[in-house]
């Protein structure tokens, strides 16, 4: 009887998750590159995943690159990220549409590749 209480449970715990995940489910427009960055211990920005067939794939960039530089718009001067807040970074990235963004990143050990990548408009769900 307890298993059953306990099993009676967890499939309404599942039921009401999922009732709740398709109730907050929504698409975000953004004017970007298509990736979602991460903050790490170190304060280094790291790509943590890549929106498929967005600019950021299509750039070269890869899950996991480290972000060190950006040059936000054609006659901005290129700013250091590394110290900066997450969100910072990101406002540093989007902007207008049509318009391209400098990246310097780091793969690996490798030295730094400078990327001109075209913002556009991205549906993130």
């Amino acid at each position: 009887m307890r298993n059953l209480i306990g099993l009676c449970f967890l499939v309404s715990s599942l039921f009401v998750s999922s009732v709740h995940a398709q109730e907050s489910y929504k698409t975000e427009t953004i004017v970007g590159i298509g990736a979602t960055l991460g903050k790490l211990a170190d304060d280094s920005i790291q790509i943590i995943r890549l929106i498929p067939n967005s600019p950021a794939e299509h750039s070269g960039l890869a899950k996991d690159d480290f972000i060190i530089e950006v040059k936000s718009l054609p006659n901005s001067p290129v700013v250091d990220v590394r110290s900066l807040p997450l969100d910072d970074v990101a406002a540093l990235i989007r902007g207008p549409a049509g318009v391209p963004v400098e990246i310097s990143f780091v793969r690996g050990s490798s030295e730094p590749t400078v990327l001109s990548i075209t913002r556009t408009v991205i549906e993130i769900d």
